[in-house]
């Protein structure tokens, strides 16, 4: 009540429990949420932001924070006043030194306020929005039951997290996702954490099913491709780690791809053709290596050298062009992130791997 009187009553409700749904108190939880006016459906008008703010000026409770608020609350205003009304909120700011905040003082926005009060409290936004809860560190599919995904359903949760860490939770995941939706949670989101002891086609997998949900029950996933560092001991000081089935180069191609969109893979939906995970994974594993194994550059300025420059193109023709057995010595060359003529020498290529590398990397450039 303290915080509530001191701040006002807040739109959303972000909860930092590591793993909700392992609480026994799971649905006494739920409950005291719905209490507190975060019911499925449940809206919000805001509050009077300038005169909590004014009230806490009063108080001398953070003068410098809420000196801030209380001036930024009384320019928002300004563009949704008219004619006289407007003239009169100017004249105010003008005479109490209110126009810009290196001439605003605690004195001044306290005695100008009496003045703009009704002013403010008659213009200032009060249309309903729409309450959200959000869990943020994310619920363990391994705990989800229909029971738990109905009664989490009573509360207007956006987004629901659900942890997808590995491939082996696929059959927990998906059955829980299903329940979501089931239940009309529309709009979920995870974390994926890879570069631990999975393996890249793991990552690919779990993207991909989350767009095959996606189309399967109309919904919205938003995934997070989150790369694994180690909290601890000497790799925990720097950012280079790679796990045992990964090596940089297809590291730097994920993190290529993710630069893209900020680090999001959008959902994609029933009636769509093609999807950005399509375009920037590929359509299957086979693609989704030969990415990994592109030129960087080409892969973040995916549309200038597809489709103006045409240089994605004559790549993936020479790459596709090269036997199982070649393609494994390009990939070591590739890996190795070196393309002079003296490295490239030091290894017994044959003659189609050898003009890949001429033709494409002119054996000079940075790959």
């Amino acid at each position: 009540m303290d915080i509530k009187n001191r701040f006002g009553e807040q739109q959303n409700l972000l909860l930092m429990d590591n793993n909700v749904l392992a609480s026994p108190k799971f649905i006494e939880i739920i409950d005291e949420i719905k209490a507190m006016g975060f019911y499925k459906g449940a809206t919000y008008v805001e509050p009077n932001q300038l005169k909590i703010a004014i009230d806490n000026l009063v108080s001398r409770y953070n003068d410098y924070g809420f000196m801030r608020m209380a001036f930024r609350l009384i320019h928002a205003l300004i563009p949704r006043l008219r004619g006289k009304v407007a003239q009169k909120y100017y004249n105010t700011l003008a005479e109490y030194d209110l126009l810009v905040f290196e001439t605003t003082t605690i004195e001044n926005l306290l005695n100008a306020y009496p003045i703009i009060e009704e002013i403010y409290e008659k213009y200032r936004p009060k249309a309903p929005r729409l309450r959200y809860v959000d869990f943020n560190q994310g619920t363990d599919c391994r705990y989800v039951t229909d029971e738990i995904m109905q009664k989490m359903s009573e509360i207007p949760i956006r987004p629901l997290r659900i942890a997808f860490d590995y491939i082996g939770l696929k059959k927990q995941y998906v059955a829980a996702v299903k329940l979501a939706a089931k239940y009309g949670i529309k709009e979920l989101s995870n974390y994926l954490l890879y570069n631990f002891q999975d393996k890249p086609e793991d990552l690919y997998e779990r993207l991909r099913i989350n767009i095959d949900l996606c189309k399967e029950l109309d919904i919205s996933i938003f995934s997070f491709p989150m790369k694994y560092i180690p909290l601890f001991g000497e790799e925990a000081k720097h950012r280079d780690f790679t796990g045992k089935h990964w090596n940089k180069k297809v590291v730097r191609a994920i993190q290529s791809v993710l630069n893209v969109t900020k680090g999001i893979v959008a959902p994609a939906h029933k009636n769509e053709k093609s999807s950005f995970f399509e375009e920037a994974f590929g359509k299957d594993l086979d693609e989704f290596y030969e990415i990994l194994y592109m030129p960087e550059t080409y892969i973040v300025y995916r549309h200038l050298f597809r489709y103006n420059l045409g240089y994605t193109k004559i790549w993936e023709k020479e790459y596709r062009s090269l036997s199982v057995e070649d393609k494994e010595l390009a990939h070591k060359i590739i890996e190795n992130n070196i393309f002079t003529d003296e490295e490239i020498n030091k290894y017994n290529l044959n003659q189609n791997v050898r003009a890949f590398f001429k033709a494409l990397y002119n054996t000079k450039r940075q790959h």
